[in-house]
Protein backbone atom coordinates (compact mmCIF):
# COMPACT_ATOMS: atom_id res chain seq x y z
CA UNK A 1 0.00 0.00 0.00
CA UNK A 2 3.10 2.09 0.87
CA UNK A 3 4.59 1.47 -2.96
CA UNK A 4 1.21 2.81 -4.28
CA UNK A 5 1.11 5.68 -2.30
CA UNK A 6 4.74 6.84 -3.63
CA UNK A 7 3.69 6.27 -7.27
CA UNK A 8 0.99 8.36 -6.85
CA UNK A 9 2.98 11.24 -5.14
CA UNK A 10 5.55 10.65 -7.43
CA UNK A 11 3.38 10.60 -10.33
CA UNK A 12 1.82 14.04 -9.55
CA UNK A 13 4.83 15.44 -9.09
CA UNK A 14 6.27 14.94 -12.53
CA UNK A 15 2.85 16.21 -13.88
CA UNK A 16 3.15 19.23 -11.97
CA UNK A 17 6.25 19.53 -13.39
CA UNK A 18 5.28 18.72 -16.65
CA UNK A 19 2.35 21.37 -17.01
CA UNK A 20 4.75 23.91 -15.83
CA UNK A 21 6.95 23.20 -18.31
CA UNK A 22 4.25 23.78 -20.99
CA UNK A 23 3.32 26.92 -19.34
CA UNK A 24 6.80 28.05 -19.89
CA UNK A 25 7.62 26.55 -23.29
CA UNK A 26 4.33 27.59 -24.88
CA UNK A 27 5.66 30.98 -25.44
CA UNK A 28 9.73 29.34 -26.38
CA UNK A 29 8.42 26.64 -28.09
CA UNK A 30 10.19 27.30 -31.17
CA UNK A 31 13.47 27.93 -29.45
CA UNK A 32 13.92 24.56 -28.12
CA UNK A 33 16.59 22.75 -28.69
CA UNK A 34 16.83 19.18 -30.32
CA UNK A 35 18.67 17.99 -26.57
CA UNK A 36 15.76 19.72 -24.58
CA UNK A 37 13.47 18.11 -26.98
CA UNK A 38 14.91 14.52 -26.55
CA UNK A 39 14.40 15.43 -22.74
CA UNK A 40 10.94 16.53 -22.86
CA UNK A 41 9.93 13.70 -25.08
CA UNK A 42 11.18 11.37 -22.12
CA UNK A 43 9.75 13.49 -19.29
CA UNK A 44 6.06 13.11 -20.97
CA UNK A 45 6.57 9.35 -21.45
CA UNK A 46 7.66 9.34 -17.70
CA UNK A 47 4.45 10.91 -16.88
CA UNK A 48 2.05 8.96 -18.51
CA UNK A 49 3.98 5.63 -17.52
CA UNK A 50 3.45 6.98 -13.99
CA UNK A 51 -0.58 7.76 -14.83
CA UNK A 52 -0.98 4.41 -15.87
CA UNK A 53 0.20 2.78 -12.78
CA UNK A 54 -1.91 4.71 -10.93
CA UNK A 55 -4.96 4.01 -13.02
CA UNK A 56 -4.34 0.27 -13.05
CA UNK A 57 -3.81 0.30 -9.10
CA UNK A 58 -6.61 2.16 -8.43
CA UNK A 59 -8.47 -0.88 -10.60
CA UNK A 60 -7.17 -3.49 -8.95
CA UNK A 61 -7.96 -1.70 -5.55
CA UNK A 62 -11.89 -1.50 -6.29
CA UNK A 63 -11.84 -5.11 -7.72
CA UNK A 64 -10.40 -6.12 -4.18
CA UNK A 65 -13.44 -3.47 -2.47
CA UNK A 66 -15.60 -5.56 -4.92
CA UNK A 67 -14.42 -8.48 -3.88
CA UNK A 68 -15.16 -7.84 -0.14
CA UNK A 69 -17.96 -6.34 -0.08
CA UNK A 70 -21.27 -6.49 -2.73
CA UNK A 71 -21.60 -3.44 -4.83
CA UNK A 72 -24.26 -1.74 -5.65
CA UNK A 73 -24.46 -2.85 -8.85
CA UNK A 74 -25.36 -6.26 -7.69
CA UNK A 75 -27.79 -5.52 -5.68
CA UNK A 76 -29.42 -3.64 -8.29
CA UNK A 77 -28.98 -6.87 -10.52
CA UNK A 78 -30.51 -9.05 -7.83
CA UNK A 79 -33.48 -6.87 -7.07
CA UNK A 80 -34.08 -6.63 -10.92
CA UNK A 81 -34.19 -10.57 -11.37
CA UNK A 82 -36.70 -10.70 -8.00
CA UNK A 83 -38.60 -8.48 -9.52
CA UNK A 84 -39.03 -9.74 -13.19
CA UNK A 85 -39.71 -13.31 -11.09
CA UNK A 86 -42.62 -12.09 -9.23
CA UNK A 87 -44.02 -10.31 -12.54
CA UNK A 88 -43.85 -13.33 -14.82
CA UNK A 89 -45.22 -15.47 -11.68
CA UNK A 90 -47.99 -13.13 -11.80
CA UNK A 91 -48.40 -13.52 -15.13
CA UNK A 92 -48.95 -17.14 -14.81
CA UNK A 93 -51.56 -17.05 -11.75
CA UNK A 94 -53.15 -14.08 -13.72
CA UNK A 95 -53.76 -16.56 -16.98
CA UNK A 96 -54.52 -19.40 -15.28
CA UNK A 97 -57.39 -17.85 -13.45
CA UNK A 98 -58.46 -16.57 -17.04
CA UNK A 99 -58.31 -19.81 -17.98
CA UNK A 100 -60.08 -21.35 -15.31
CA UNK A 101 -62.66 -18.96 -15.80
CA UNK A 102 -63.74 -18.98 -19.38
CA UNK A 103 -63.61 -22.96 -18.75
CA UNK A 104 -66.54 -22.42 -15.97
CA UNK A 105 -68.18 -19.95 -18.52
CA UNK A 106 -67.88 -22.83 -21.74
CA UNK A 107 -69.44 -24.95 -19.30
CA UNK A 108 -72.04 -23.09 -18.30
CA UNK A 109 -72.70 -22.07 -21.85
CA UNK A 110 -72.99 -25.90 -22.93
CA UNK A 111 -75.46 -26.51 -20.10
CA UNK A 112 -77.61 -23.69 -21.22
CA UNK A 113 -77.72 -24.90 -24.88
CA UNK A 114 -78.24 -28.86 -23.66
CA UNK A 115 -81.49 -26.68 -21.41
CA UNK A 116 -82.76 -24.85 -24.65
CA UNK A 117 -82.72 -28.09 -26.97
CA UNK A 118 -84.83 -30.18 -24.19
CA UNK A 119 -87.43 -27.19 -23.83
CA UNK A 120 -87.42 -27.15 -27.32
CA UNK A 121 -88.35 -31.14 -28.09
CA UNK A 122 -90.38 -31.17 -25.12
CA UNK A 123 -92.57 -28.59 -26.93
CA UNK A 124 -92.67 -30.36 -30.65
CA UNK A 125 -93.33 -33.20 -28.15
CA UNK A 126 -95.76 -31.87 -26.42
CA UNK A 127 -97.90 -31.02 -29.83
CA UNK A 128 -97.11 -33.87 -31.74
CA UNK A 129 -99.15 -36.11 -29.63
CA UNK A 130 -101.86 -33.79 -28.78
CA UNK A 131 -102.34 -34.40 -32.50
CA UNK A 132 -101.80 -37.91 -32.64
CA UNK A 133 -104.69 -38.32 -30.38
CA UNK A 134 -107.27 -37.59 -33.41
CA UNK A 135 -105.22 -37.88 -36.45
CA UNK A 136 -104.89 -41.17 -38.57
CA UNK A 137 -103.42 -42.64 -42.11
CA UNK A 138 -100.77 -41.07 -43.36
CA UNK A 139 -100.57 -37.89 -40.84
CA UNK A 140 -100.78 -40.07 -38.08
CA UNK A 141 -97.31 -42.11 -39.20
CA UNK A 142 -95.70 -38.76 -39.89
CA UNK A 143 -96.38 -37.52 -36.56
CA UNK A 144 -95.61 -40.78 -34.84
CA UNK A 145 -91.97 -40.25 -36.70
CA UNK A 146 -91.84 -36.96 -34.81
CA UNK A 147 -92.49 -38.41 -31.63
CA UNK A 148 -89.93 -40.58 -32.41
CA UNK A 149 -87.09 -38.17 -33.35
CA UNK A 150 -88.20 -35.82 -30.47
CA UNK A 151 -88.03 -38.18 -28.15
CA UNK A 152 -84.29 -39.51 -28.76
CA UNK A 153 -83.37 -36.13 -29.65
CA UNK A 154 -85.05 -34.81 -25.58
CA UNK A 155 -82.80 -37.50 -24.19
CA UNK A 156 -80.02 -37.07 -25.48
CA UNK A 157 -79.99 -33.28 -24.54
CA UNK A 158 -80.50 -34.92 -20.80
CA UNK A 159 -76.51 -35.82 -21.22
CA UNK A 160 -75.66 -32.54 -21.31
CA UNK A 161 -77.02 -31.31 -18.33
CA UNK A 162 -75.75 -30.85 -15.17
CA UNK A 163 -78.59 -32.77 -13.21
CA UNK A 164 -79.10 -35.75 -10.20
CA UNK A 165 -78.40 -39.00 -11.60
CA UNK A 166 -81.61 -40.48 -10.45
CA UNK A 167 -84.07 -37.61 -11.62
CA UNK A 168 -82.19 -37.69 -15.21
CA UNK A 169 -82.78 -41.55 -14.91
CA UNK A 170 -86.44 -41.50 -14.55
CA UNK A 171 -86.94 -38.37 -17.34
CA UNK A 172 -84.70 -41.09 -20.01
CA UNK A 173 -87.15 -43.55 -19.17
CA UNK A 174 -90.12 -41.43 -19.90
CA UNK A 175 -88.34 -40.36 -23.47
CA UNK A 176 -87.24 -43.65 -24.15
CA UNK A 177 -91.33 -44.66 -23.94
CA UNK A 178 -91.81 -42.17 -25.87
CA UNK A 179 -89.89 -43.62 -28.66
CA UNK A 180 -90.55 -47.43 -28.38
CA UNK A 181 -94.27 -46.99 -28.72
CA UNK A 182 -93.84 -44.52 -31.60
CA UNK A 183 -91.41 -47.22 -33.39
CA UNK A 184 -94.37 -50.22 -32.21
CA UNK A 185 -96.93 -47.86 -33.59
CA UNK A 186 -95.33 -47.01 -37.01
CA UNK A 187 -94.38 -50.74 -37.93
CA UNK A 188 -98.10 -51.82 -36.50
CA UNK A 189 -99.65 -49.18 -39.34
CA UNK A 190 -96.72 -49.73 -41.85
CA UNK A 191 -98.54 -53.28 -42.01
CA UNK A 192 -102.01 -52.20 -42.24
CA UNK A 193 -102.92 -52.29 -38.36
CA UNK A 194 -104.59 -49.43 -36.98
CA UNK A 195 -104.80 -48.55 -33.40
CA UNK A 196 -106.57 -50.06 -30.28
CA UNK A 197 -108.37 -48.31 -27.62
CA UNK A 198 -105.32 -49.47 -24.93
CA UNK A 199 -103.05 -47.96 -27.48
CA UNK A 200 -104.81 -45.12 -27.53
CA UNK A 201 -105.24 -44.43 -24.07
CA UNK A 202 -101.28 -45.18 -24.15
CA UNK A 203 -101.16 -41.88 -26.04
CA UNK A 204 -103.27 -39.75 -24.05
CA UNK A 205 -100.72 -40.63 -21.09
CA UNK A 206 -97.61 -40.03 -23.15
CA UNK A 207 -99.64 -36.66 -24.27
CA UNK A 208 -100.36 -35.40 -20.72
CA UNK A 209 -97.02 -36.19 -18.87
CA UNK A 210 -95.41 -33.96 -22.06
CA UNK A 211 -97.56 -31.55 -21.55
CA UNK A 212 -96.84 -31.38 -17.93
CA UNK A 213 -92.94 -31.40 -18.65
CA UNK A 214 -93.57 -28.66 -21.07
CA UNK A 215 -95.52 -26.04 -18.47
CA UNK A 216 -92.45 -26.71 -16.36
CA UNK A 217 -89.79 -26.06 -18.80
CA UNK A 218 -89.70 -22.78 -18.47
CA UNK A 219 -88.69 -22.38 -14.78
CA UNK A 220 -85.73 -24.17 -15.73
CA UNK A 221 -84.82 -22.50 -18.47
CA UNK A 222 -84.49 -19.50 -16.26
CA UNK A 223 -82.79 -21.76 -13.69
CA UNK A 224 -80.04 -22.04 -15.78
CA UNK A 225 -80.17 -18.30 -17.53
CA UNK A 226 -79.83 -17.06 -13.83
CA UNK A 227 -77.61 -19.32 -12.33
CA UNK A 228 -74.00 -18.70 -12.21
CA UNK A 229 -71.29 -21.84 -13.09
CA UNK A 230 -71.07 -22.58 -9.50
CA UNK A 231 -74.65 -22.55 -8.55
CA UNK A 232 -75.41 -24.27 -11.59
CA UNK A 233 -73.79 -27.50 -11.26
CA UNK A 234 -74.47 -26.97 -6.95
CA UNK A 235 -76.53 -29.96 -6.05
CA UNK A 236 -79.62 -29.24 -3.78
CA UNK A 237 -79.29 -25.40 -6.19
CA UNK A 238 -81.85 -23.56 -7.73
CA UNK A 239 -81.49 -25.63 -10.84
CA UNK A 240 -81.37 -28.79 -9.19
CA UNK A 241 -84.83 -28.04 -7.54
CA UNK A 242 -86.29 -27.13 -11.09
CA UNK A 243 -84.75 -30.22 -12.49
CA UNK A 244 -86.24 -32.25 -9.26
CA UNK A 245 -89.40 -30.63 -10.03
CA UNK A 246 -89.71 -31.97 -13.83
CA UNK A 247 -88.87 -35.30 -12.73
CA UNK A 248 -92.39 -35.01 -10.63
CA UNK A 249 -94.04 -34.32 -13.86
CA UNK A 250 -93.62 -38.02 -14.83
CA UNK A 251 -95.15 -39.86 -12.78
CA UNK A 252 -96.25 -43.66 -12.27
CA UNK A 253 -97.41 -45.40 -15.22
CA UNK A 254 -101.28 -46.28 -14.90
CA UNK A 255 -102.59 -49.51 -14.30
CA UNK A 256 -103.37 -51.82 -17.52
CA UNK A 257 -100.42 -49.71 -19.86
CA UNK A 258 -97.35 -52.21 -19.31
CA UNK A 259 -98.64 -54.33 -21.49
CA UNK A 260 -98.50 -51.73 -24.82
CA UNK A 261 -95.54 -50.43 -23.71
CA UNK A 262 -93.27 -53.95 -23.55
CA UNK A 263 -92.78 -53.77 -19.68
CA UNK A 264 -89.86 -54.07 -17.45
CA UNK A 265 -87.93 -57.63 -16.89
CA UNK A 266 -89.28 -58.97 -13.79
CA UNK A 267 -86.31 -58.62 -11.36
CA UNK A 268 -84.18 -61.81 -10.91
CA UNK A 269 -85.36 -64.69 -8.57
CA UNK A 270 -84.47 -63.69 -4.67
CA UNK A 271 -82.52 -66.63 -3.79
CA UNK A 272 -81.32 -67.26 0.18
CA UNK A 273 -78.47 -64.86 0.66
CA UNK A 274 -75.69 -66.91 1.45
CA UNK A 275 -73.72 -64.69 3.78
CA UNK A 276 -69.90 -63.26 3.80
CA UNK A 277 -68.24 -66.58 4.54
CA UNK A 278 -70.08 -68.91 1.87
CA UNK A 279 -69.49 -66.19 -0.72
CA UNK A 280 -65.67 -66.67 0.06
CA UNK A 281 -65.60 -70.18 -0.10
CA UNK A 282 -67.42 -69.98 -3.31
CA UNK A 283 -64.93 -67.57 -4.91
CA UNK A 284 -62.31 -69.81 -3.43
CA UNK A 285 -64.09 -73.17 -5.33
CA UNK A 286 -64.33 -71.02 -8.94
CA UNK A 287 -61.01 -69.84 -8.28
CA UNK A 288 -59.41 -72.93 -7.50
CA UNK A 289 -57.10 -73.02 -10.87
CA UNK A 290 -55.39 -69.57 -9.85
CA UNK A 291 -54.33 -70.96 -6.33
CA UNK A 292 -55.72 -67.69 -4.88
CA UNK A 293 -54.48 -66.28 -1.35
CA UNK A 294 -55.53 -63.86 1.13
CA UNK A 295 -58.83 -64.10 0.04
CA UNK A 296 -61.54 -61.95 1.36
CA UNK A 297 -64.78 -60.21 1.28
CA UNK A 298 -64.57 -56.26 1.21
CA UNK A 299 -68.10 -55.27 1.23
CA UNK A 300 -71.36 -55.55 -0.30
CA UNK A 301 -73.45 -53.87 -3.12
CA UNK A 302 -77.25 -53.34 -2.71
CA UNK A 303 -79.63 -52.64 -5.56
CA UNK A 304 -81.36 -54.92 -7.90
CA UNK A 305 -78.78 -57.25 -7.87
CA UNK A 306 -76.79 -57.69 -4.34
CA UNK A 307 -73.91 -58.52 -4.74
CA UNK A 308 -70.48 -59.53 -2.46
CA UNK A 309 -67.13 -57.97 -3.28
CA UNK A 310 -64.82 -59.74 -2.60
CA UNK A 311 -60.67 -59.89 -3.43
CA UNK A 312 -57.42 -62.37 -3.11
CA UNK A 313 -54.03 -62.23 -4.66
CA UNK A 314 -52.63 -65.29 -7.19
CA UNK A 315 -48.93 -65.50 -8.69
CA UNK A 316 -48.65 -61.58 -6.70
CA UNK A 317 -51.46 -60.42 -8.89
CA UNK A 318 -54.43 -58.73 -7.33
CA UNK A 319 -58.09 -59.91 -8.56
CA UNK A 320 -61.02 -58.70 -7.63
CA UNK A 321 -65.08 -60.28 -8.22
CA UNK A 322 -68.17 -60.00 -7.48
CA UNK A 323 -70.57 -63.03 -5.75
CA UNK A 324 -73.93 -62.82 -6.20
CA UNK A 325 -76.11 -62.31 -3.08
CA UNK A 326 -77.21 -66.18 -3.98
CA UNK A 327 -73.78 -67.36 -4.55
CA UNK A 328 -73.43 -67.10 -8.51
CA UNK A 329 -70.33 -65.53 -10.13
CA UNK A 330 -71.49 -62.21 -11.33
CA UNK A 331 -67.94 -60.16 -12.14
CA UNK A 332 -64.44 -61.04 -12.22
CA UNK A 333 -61.49 -59.08 -13.20
CA UNK A 334 -57.67 -58.75 -13.02
CA UNK A 335 -55.13 -56.69 -15.11
CA UNK A 336 -52.26 -57.14 -16.63
CA UNK A 337 -52.51 -59.84 -19.94
CA UNK A 338 -49.74 -61.28 -22.27
CA UNK A 339 -48.09 -60.55 -25.64
CA UNK A 340 -47.81 -63.88 -27.96
CA UNK A 341 -50.92 -65.63 -29.22
CA UNK A 342 -49.84 -69.66 -27.95
CA UNK A 343 -54.21 -69.62 -28.20
CA UNK A 344 -56.21 -69.30 -30.79
CA UNK A 345 -60.09 -68.67 -30.92
CA UNK A 346 -60.89 -71.91 -31.10
CA UNK A 347 -58.80 -72.33 -27.90
CA UNK A 348 -60.84 -69.43 -26.58
CA UNK A 349 -64.17 -70.46 -26.73
CA UNK A 350 -62.99 -73.91 -25.05
CA UNK A 351 -61.24 -72.08 -22.08
CA UNK A 352 -63.99 -69.65 -21.43
CA UNK A 353 -66.76 -72.72 -21.56
CA UNK A 354 -64.65 -74.51 -19.00
CA UNK A 355 -64.56 -71.89 -16.58
CA UNK A 356 -68.08 -70.58 -16.60
CA UNK A 357 -69.38 -74.91 -16.70
CA UNK A 358 -67.13 -74.47 -13.10
CA UNK A 359 -69.00 -71.55 -12.17
CA UNK A 360 -72.21 -73.29 -12.73
CA UNK A 361 -73.42 -71.85 -16.20
CA UNK A 362 -74.86 -73.83 -18.70
CA UNK A 363 -76.91 -74.05 -21.64
CA UNK A 364 -74.86 -71.31 -23.25
CA UNK A 365 -74.42 -70.47 -27.11
CA UNK A 366 -71.36 -68.91 -28.20
CA UNK A 367 -72.14 -65.48 -30.32
CA UNK A 368 -69.59 -63.55 -31.12
CA UNK A 369 -65.36 -63.99 -30.58
CA UNK A 370 -63.48 -60.80 -31.11
CA UNK A 371 -59.77 -61.24 -30.79
CA UNK A 372 -57.01 -58.22 -30.10
CA UNK A 373 -53.14 -58.61 -29.14
CA UNK A 374 -53.19 -61.73 -27.33
CA UNK A 375 -57.00 -61.78 -25.75
CA UNK A 376 -60.06 -62.49 -26.86
CA UNK A 377 -63.26 -61.78 -26.12
CA UNK A 378 -66.01 -64.54 -26.49
CA UNK A 379 -69.49 -63.66 -25.64
CA UNK A 380 -72.43 -66.03 -24.34
CA UNK A 381 -75.84 -66.09 -24.41
CA UNK A 382 -78.63 -68.11 -23.20
CA UNK A 383 -80.41 -70.84 -25.50
CA UNK A 384 -84.23 -72.17 -24.99
CA UNK A 385 -85.80 -74.62 -27.45
CA UNK A 386 -83.14 -73.55 -29.98
CA UNK A 387 -83.67 -69.63 -29.71
CA UNK A 388 -80.65 -67.42 -28.32
CA UNK A 389 -82.19 -65.24 -25.49
CA UNK A 390 -79.78 -62.09 -26.23
CA UNK A 391 -80.87 -60.12 -23.32
CA UNK A 392 -79.59 -63.50 -21.27
CA UNK A 393 -75.84 -62.38 -22.03
CA UNK A 394 -72.42 -63.11 -20.44
CA UNK A 395 -68.56 -61.83 -21.79
CA UNK A 396 -65.58 -63.63 -20.77
CA UNK A 397 -62.04 -62.39 -21.44
CA UNK A 398 -59.67 -64.58 -22.51
CA UNK A 399 -55.71 -64.34 -22.41
CA UNK A 400 -54.42 -65.89 -25.41
CA UNK A 401 -50.62 -66.05 -24.28
CA UNK A 402 -51.42 -67.75 -21.10
CA UNK A 403 -54.34 -69.85 -21.82
CA UNK A 404 -56.55 -68.33 -19.02
CA UNK A 405 -59.70 -66.39 -18.20
CA UNK A 406 -58.79 -62.67 -17.09
CA UNK A 407 -62.26 -61.46 -16.66
CA UNK A 408 -66.49 -61.99 -16.75
CA UNK A 409 -69.43 -60.23 -16.72
CA UNK A 410 -72.42 -61.96 -16.18
CA UNK A 411 -74.44 -59.43 -14.97
CA UNK A 412 -76.97 -59.15 -18.10
CA UNK A 413 -77.52 -62.99 -17.81
CA UNK A 414 -78.53 -62.88 -13.45
CA UNK A 415 -80.70 -59.90 -14.16
CA UNK A 416 -82.80 -61.54 -17.05
CA UNK A 417 -82.43 -65.00 -17.36
CA UNK A 418 -85.81 -66.87 -16.75
CA UNK A 419 -87.61 -69.04 -18.46
CA UNK A 420 -89.53 -67.83 -21.57
CA UNK A 421 -92.82 -68.45 -23.41
CA UNK A 422 -91.75 -68.74 -27.28
CA UNK A 423 -94.43 -68.56 -29.57
CA UNK A 424 -94.55 -69.97 -33.43
CA UNK A 425 -92.86 -68.25 -35.99
CA UNK A 426 -94.85 -67.16 -39.00
CA UNK A 427 -91.60 -67.29 -41.28
CA UNK A 428 -89.73 -70.45 -41.75
CA UNK A 429 -86.65 -70.08 -42.19
CA UNK A 430 -85.71 -71.35 -45.78
CA UNK A 431 -88.24 -68.30 -46.63
CA UNK A 432 -86.05 -65.85 -44.36
CA UNK A 433 -83.07 -67.18 -46.06
CA UNK A 434 -84.04 -66.84 -49.63
CA UNK A 435 -85.09 -63.40 -49.27
CA UNK A 436 -81.34 -63.19 -47.39
CA UNK A 437 -79.97 -65.09 -50.71
CA UNK A 438 -81.46 -61.86 -52.75
CA UNK A 439 -79.11 -59.33 -50.96
CA UNK A 440 -76.02 -61.35 -49.68
CA UNK A 441 -73.02 -62.90 -51.56
CA UNK A 442 -73.31 -65.61 -48.87
CA UNK A 443 -75.87 -66.71 -45.83
CA UNK A 444 -73.70 -68.61 -43.16
CA UNK A 445 -76.25 -68.78 -40.33
CA UNK A 446 -80.20 -68.89 -40.03
CA UNK A 447 -81.63 -69.42 -36.57
CA UNK A 448 -84.14 -68.23 -34.09
CA UNK A 449 -83.63 -65.39 -31.80
CA UNK A 450 -85.59 -63.33 -28.87
CA UNK A 451 -84.12 -59.66 -29.70
CA UNK A 452 -84.57 -57.33 -26.66
CA UNK A 453 -86.51 -54.29 -28.69
CA UNK A 454 -88.46 -51.08 -26.80
CA UNK A 455 -88.62 -52.95 -23.10
CA UNK A 456 -90.01 -56.01 -24.87
CA UNK A 457 -88.71 -59.60 -26.54
CA UNK A 458 -89.21 -59.75 -30.32
CA UNK A 459 -89.15 -63.55 -31.91
CA UNK A 460 -86.58 -62.84 -34.88
CA UNK A 461 -84.58 -65.12 -37.46
CA UNK A 462 -81.15 -64.21 -36.94
CA UNK A 463 -79.39 -63.93 -40.49
CA UNK A 464 -75.91 -63.88 -40.83
CA UNK A 465 -73.69 -63.27 -44.36
CA UNK A 466 -71.34 -61.57 -46.40
CA UNK A 467 -72.14 -58.31 -49.43
CA UNK A 468 -69.52 -57.11 -50.51
CA UNK A 469 -66.51 -58.05 -48.90
CA UNK A 470 -68.42 -56.91 -45.46
CA UNK A 471 -70.07 -59.04 -42.94
CA UNK A 472 -73.61 -58.87 -41.93
CA UNK A 473 -76.01 -59.34 -38.92
CA UNK A 474 -79.38 -58.99 -39.27
CA UNK A 475 -82.93 -59.78 -37.29
CA UNK A 476 -86.11 -60.44 -39.40
CA UNK A 477 -89.29 -60.56 -37.75
CA UNK A 478 -90.91 -63.74 -37.28
CA UNK A 479 -94.10 -62.50 -37.59
CA UNK A 480 -94.07 -60.10 -41.07
CA UNK A 481 -90.69 -60.15 -42.33
CA UNK A 482 -89.56 -56.62 -41.34
CA UNK A 483 -86.25 -56.18 -40.21
CA UNK A 484 -86.08 -55.33 -36.69
CA UNK A 485 -82.04 -54.61 -36.61
CA UNK A 486 -78.99 -54.90 -38.96
CA UNK A 487 -75.50 -54.65 -38.26
CA UNK A 488 -72.44 -54.54 -39.67
CA UNK A 489 -68.68 -55.95 -38.50
CA UNK A 490 -66.27 -53.83 -38.44
CA UNK A 491 -62.45 -53.61 -37.27
CA UNK A 492 -61.44 -51.56 -34.82
CA UNK A 493 -57.68 -51.36 -32.63
CA UNK A 494 -59.56 -53.54 -30.42
CA UNK A 495 -60.67 -56.01 -33.01
CA UNK A 496 -63.97 -56.94 -34.37
CA UNK A 497 -66.95 -54.70 -33.46
CA UNK A 498 -70.67 -54.80 -34.12
CA UNK A 499 -72.54 -51.54 -35.31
Amino acid sequence: MKEKQNISAGAEKVENLARKGELQGSAAKGALTEKEAKERERAERRVQEAIARRERGGREERKEERERAPGFGGWLAAVVSLSVAVLALGAIVTVGYFDLTASKNAMTDSYRAAVYEFSEHVEGMSADLSKVRVADGRELQLLLTDVLVHGELAERSLEGMPCDGENAAALSAFFNRCSGFSRRMLRKLAAGGSLTEEEERAADYLYETCERLRERTPALIEGAENCVADELLAAGGAFDGQFAALRESVGELPAGLSGVFGGAAPAPAEGEDIGERAAAERAQAYFAEYEPENMRVTGKTEGRLPCYAVEFEASGVQYAAQIAADGRLAFFDCPGGGTARNYGGEDAVRIARRFLERCGYEGLCCVWVSESGAEACVEFAAEQGGAVLYADRILVKVCEDRGCVTGAEARAYLENHRAREIGEAHLSAESVERAAAAHMDEVTIVRPALLPSCGEEVLCWEVRGSAGGREYIAFVNADNGSEEAVYVVVGTGRGQKVI
